[in-house]
């Protein structure tokens, strides 16, 4: 996880508590609710940092646009481990001691620290935590908690691994693990590329990435989405709350329903035809010979391959 990654968590938190906690002079304070969003590896990937000229996020420019957008924020530390221990516990790694993802569970081998949902809890609100916040487990440090399967999703956490018939292939050039779910067969790595990272570990090799033919209500992120809306409906102004939502997509394995890969290739498409058509207008109004269409020609002879190569990878869904 780099200096970007957890922008997101601090951006969202400070912008929900500023404008309330703005208060006039004689005004009673209030306790404004926090809605706190991790979003695992992605970076400044969002339209409002214009951190990738792909990302398309409008309801979180929108929200954006309402607050106030740090621009310039920085991680406690380049790992996730480590940075998540620091947002949750307000102590830099070269306080705690934890500097890589090999300390899990930091927080339960030192119980008298104060970690953050606990803190709200103190401060008499009802705390709520869903998907992937510390790095590891998160049980037990909020009041209302939902922690389904995000990683390996829309599959189980256990099915991914490799059986032992199966393991010898894991790192070679035809790896082949087989998951049976819904009356399905599914083979695994869905890039067909061998495991040079752990070859002999029977855990799946999470380097894959695939378009499955799910709804958004089959993913782990989809589930703690559903599940955060609900609690949110229910909650009353007679308390504050404090929910935490942590996303685990972007981080591989890139496994996410069809379309949303979709939406990428007509992207890339696009990029295509506006190219093709710029080079028609330049060769109308200069000619084949001139510096501009020469240059504008070779960019399209680079991005139809692209989108070609783009849909022989994505390939058609991957039924469910």
């Amino acid at each position: 996880m780099n200096c970007h990654k957890l922008t997101i968590m601090l951006a969202l938190c400070l912008t929900a508590a500023a404008q309330p906690l703005a208060m006039q002079p004689g005004q009673a304070a209030e306790k404004p609710n926090v809605l706190f969003i991790a979003i695992d590896d992605l970076n400044d990937w969002l339209g409002c940092f214009g951190g990738h000229p792909q990302a398309i996020t409008p309801n979180i420019d929108r929200l954006a646009k309402r607050g106030v957008l740090f621009s310039n924020a920085h991680c406690a530390a380049p790992l996730c481990g480590p940075s998540r221990n620091a947002i949750f516990t307000g102590r830099q790694p070269f306080h705690t001691g934890m500097y890589s993802n090999n300390d899990k569970g930091w927080h339960k081998e030192n119980p008298g620290v104060l970690l953050l949902p606990q803190a709200f809890k103190n401060a008499d609100y009802k705390t709520f935590g869903t998907g992937k916040l510390l790095h590891g487990s998160s049980r037990s440090i909020f009041q209302s908690e939902f922690f389904p399967e995000q990683r390996w999703s829309p599959f189980s956490g256990k099915s991914a691994n490799y059986t032992k018939a199966e393991l010898p292939g894991k790192g070679g050039d035809n790896p082949r693990h087989v998951i049976r779910m819904n009356g399905h067969e599914y083979v695994l790595p869905f890039n067909r590329m061998p495991s040079d990272r752990s070859p002999n570990d029977p855990k799946g090799e999470s380097f894959d990435w695939a378009s499955l033919d799910v709804a958004d209500g089959d993913m782990g992120d989809g589930k703690i989405t559903d599940w955060a809306i609900q609690n949110l409906r229910r909650q009353s102004a007679a308390k504050p709350f404090f929910m935490a939502v942590g996303y685990y997509r972007p981080h591989i394995p890139l496994y996410a329903p069809k379309k949303y890969f979709d939406l990428i290739f007509i992207l890339i498409m696009g990029f295509g035809m506006s190219l093709l058509m710029t080079l028609i207008i330049t060769y109308i109004n200069t000619g084949m010979d001139s510096e501009y269409f020469n240059r504008f020609l070779k960019a399209w002879t680079v991005s139809l391959p692209i989108a070609i190569i783009a849909a022989l990878i994505l390939g058609p869904p991957i039924k469910k």
